[in-house]
């Protein structure tokens, strides 16, 4: 076999390795997290506190909304609402492990929203949550506006 072409095959067979190898990583990370699904009304998500027993921590999927919601109960039984959106290029994020990640260029948030890792250098957007008798609410913003 030619030079060329052997160093070509051995860089396809890398490539189709690697993608494969980070694919089964992602999908066994997100595939555990528990999503819920949701509809908003007047810019608001309504999620029943008992949705929040079995987990922490949950992602908000909002039917013909423009971001996911990452949803987590403090230990002090409130609760912390993130938009799923970088705060650089404002690219969706994925949950894997304990860490919001960026796919576009590779920014990484921990639960709370804080950067860990760049090219984004600012937290990411807190919404507002109130817990109205086991009913929590969240308001949401234009994702233009975050």
């Amino acid at each position: 076999m030619e030079r060329r072409k052997f160093i070509l095959t051995g860089c396809n067979a890398c490539i189709a390795l690697g993608s494969g190898m980070l694919l089964n990583m992602m999908t066994s990370c997100s595939s555990s997290l528990p999503v819920f699904k949701a509809t908003q009304n007047n810019m608001k998500v309504n999620i029943a506190e008992s949705e929040m027993m079995k987990s922490d921590v949950k992602v908000i999927s909002i039917k013909n909304f423009d971001y996911n919601v990452f949803l987590k109960k403090n230990n002090d039984g409130s609760y912390l609402a993130l938009a799923m959106l970088c705060t650089h290029a404002g690219n969706p994020l994925v949950k894997t492990g304990k860490k919001l990640f960026c796919s576009l260029h590779g920014s990484e948030f921990d639960e709370t929203g804080k950067v860990l890792k760049g090219p984004a250098e600012k937290n990411l957007v807190q919404l507002p949550v109130i817990n109205n008798n086991g009913i929590v609410e969240i308001t949401l913003r234009d994702a233009a506006t975050i």
